[in-house]
């Protein structure tokens, strides 16, 4: 049978138009298919960058990057860069967050996901996880706060941190007592966390009262911790300016007595002019750590929570 010359144009195009939608169609579904997966998002905050060993992603501060994962191939190493003048302490832990509380590279991959339904139900879903590094500035000279094993539970702070270790009830009547360790220093420091008009406060515990000899309360002008000429002086205690500004006495550093008006910070941590004449009072020079309170702090294998707290003293 012959067909018609302009039947044939039509036939030809007909199929032609449906085979290419049949095709649009299938092809669709399959992108669809190969492009259904978990995402990887990646939350940059100021002070550094995260990019893979690869060289294959990279993500700036301040920028909010998604990675998809569609397969049993995926193999990447991210590390956290600091920008000059911060340094990475870990990567922050929360729900769904990755590497939660390791402060080193972060291996992520589904090589080892066949055979194995629950991850690959994973890998199918449209599940967002979490990848955020925390950084912070440094100061100069600080101490670099370093956890020792011990057989107490360790204290971790929000992020995911390990702050030290849980020393319990102290014989003041403090809840909460924090051993710890800096770099370098074999000493064991106390933090000590009481509620006001829960306990008193022991005759060598000094919280707040750190001097300044300049008028900005800046750490430029050697803040000091200060006692009565008649009391002692607990080398190995933690000072507080503020949760992010913990000190601790200079291990190097000689006590000293010293006549001034001094602009200081008291327990509301507020910086101000005192209105008392000259004083005389003993000086412990301190020196800065890279210790922060980031609250709640928990104590590993109890129910013990540390929240924030207005009336909270250090």
């Amino acid at each position: 049978m012959v067909i018609p010359r302009m039947l044939s144009t039509m036939f030809t195009t007909t199929f032609t138009t449906t085979f290419t939608a049949m095709f649009a169609a299938v092809f669709a579904a399959i992108v669809a298919a190969v492009l259904a997966g978990c995402k990887i998002e990646i939350q940059v905050p100021e002070g550094g960058s995260v990019a893979s060993v690869s060289g294959a992603y990279t993500c700036q501060a301040g920028q909010h990057c998604e990675i998809g994962v569609h397969d049993v191939y995926f193999d990447e190493t991210f590390i956290a860069q600091p920008s000059p003048g911060y340094e990475f302490l870990l990567w922050k832990k929360a729900p769904l967050r990755l590497c939660g509380g390791k402060a080193d590279s972060c291996p992520l991959n589904t090589t080892g996901f066949p055979g194995n339904d629950n991850l690959l139900a994973f890998l199918e879903s449209d599940t967002s996880f979490y990848l955020e590094p925390v950084f912070r500035k440094t100061v100069a000279g600080e101490y670099k706060l370093e956890y020792r094993e011990s057989d107490r539970p360790r204290v971790i702070d929000s992020n995911g941190r390990t702050i030290g270790s849980y020393l319990g009830v102290s014989e003041y009547g403090s809840p909460w007592d924090i051993q710890v360790n800096f770099k370098g220093l074999p000493d064991n420091y106390t933090l000590s966390v009481l509620l006001t008009g829960s306990a008193p406060l022991p005759p060598d515990f000094y919280h707040a009262d750190i001097a300044y000899f300049g008028e900005a309360c800046e750490d430029r002008f050697n803040p000091m911790a200060l006692t009565l000429p008649n009391r002692g002086f607990d080398k190995t205690r933690v000072y507080m300016r503020s949760p992010i500004k913990l000190y601790i006495p200079d291990p190097n550093g000689r006590t000293s007595t010293r006549s001034y008006k001094k602009f200081w910070e008291s327990g509301s941590l507020n910086c101000g002019r005192s209105s008392t004449p000259e004083m005389r009072d003993r000086v412990h020079p301190l020196l800065p750590t890279n210790l922060e309170l980031h609250f709640p702090l928990t104590v590993e294998g109890t129910d013990i929570v540390i929240f924030q707290d207005p009336q909270l003293v250090f």
